[in-house]
């Protein structure tokens, strides 16, 4: 990805996050891939700060406009429920216990990301298509 392309790309982002409630969150978009390799791109929150960074695969320019705003409104999305991840990662292991934490927190995250990519199929159509 160009650096111009990766600026256009962080404009629409920001308008995006604006929409969704984020107007005051500063993210960062980085310039290495996600961690997980498989994915078209990653948020991280910075903990009792309101900023995220994201990654993007270098793959990511290769998605049709339609994809690549799925997977930003997808991304965007997970940020209000971090806190909610975060309560649960750090309370939970001594409540629960190892074994039943690590179940527990297994099927958190799947069911989290099952709804986040319920909400962001029905709500990324309702914002243009990045240029």
């Amino acid at each position: 990805m160009t650096a111009a392309e990766r600026k256009r790309l962080a404009r629409y982002i920001r308008t995006v996050a604006n929409t969704l409630g984020l107007h005051d969150w500063r993210l960062d978009i980085q310039e290495d891939e996600p961690d997980t390799k498989e994915a078209w791109a990653s948020v991280s929150c910075t903990y009792g700060r309101r900023i995220a960074q994201m990654w993007l695969s270098h793959g990511f320019e290769l998605l049709d406009p339609a994809e690549q705003r799925h997977v930003i409104v997808h991304e965007l999305l997970h940020i209000h429920f971090d806190r909610a991840l975060s309560l649960a990662e750090s309370s939970l292991p001594g409540l629960l216990g190892v074994g039943a934490y690590s179940v527990y927190l297994a099927s958190l995250r799947e069911n989290l990301e099952h709804g986040v990519d319920a909400v962001a199929d029905a709500l990324a159509p309702a914002f243009p298509l990045p240029e």
